[in-house]
């Protein structure tokens, strides 16, 4: 087939953004500048019925997004303020990431710092799903805060030497400043028998 093609997703809830406005591409996104943070009624196409949600509008984006805790976090992160009307004018990313959602792994957008949007074949790539399994507990390496699943993993890996969710990267500082301490009292238990 030549040509955009049509995500079925965009046909039950056309208005807003999804994952499948990214064609559920994991790592897929974009930068979009806030222009405005509202509660406005929106159609659940699972319900079918309205519900008041918290959506963001984007300067030049045609669609806007629903926000849910997790994203309106992420922009008080990164905006340093928890007020919405101050939210206005701040580019974030939006992007596609695997999140846990009641136990099962789904696909869902989240609010980072914004970046250089990756073509959807190189997001294809860089984020095989594989790649993303931490290396301790085998679960999935998920964002954290502003970073991205894929920083997270890059950061464990430069620090500890594999590829770690954020739980066990905490485990693994723990276990990494536990010995640095046990060093230093053997070093100055030897130099007191020197």
């Amino acid at each position: 087939m030549q040509g955009k093609e049509t995500h079925w997703k965009n046909l039950t809830n056309p208005d807003y953004l999804g994952a499948y406005s990214f064609n559920d591409v994991v790592g897929a996104g974009t930068n979009a500048t806030i222009s405005k943070i509202v509660r406005e009624m929106v159609y659940n196409p699972t319900t079918s019925k309205k519900e008041e949600c918290t959506v963001a509008h984007f300067s030049g984006q045609s669609k806007p997004m629903i926000l849910n805790k997790t994203n309106c976090k992420a922009i008080q992160a990164i905006c340093g303020t928890p007020f919405i009307e101050r939210w206005a004018g701040v580019t974030v990313f939006i992007e596609v990431q695997k999140v846990k959602i009641k136990g099962a792994l789904t696909l869902a957008l989240r609010i980072v710092a914004p970046k250089q949007a990756p073509d959807m074949q190189q997001a294809q790539v860089i984020v095989d799903p594989e790649m993303l399994h931490c290396e301790d507990c085998n679960d999935y390496i998920q964002g954290h805060g502003q970073y991205t699943a894929q920083q997270v993993a890059a950061h464990m890996r430069a620090n500890y030497g594999k590829d770690l969710c954020a739980d066990c990267g905490a485990r693994a500082k723990a276990r990494k400043e536990k010995e640095q301490e046990l060093q230093a009292l053997e070093g100055t238990h030897n130099d007191t028998n020197a």
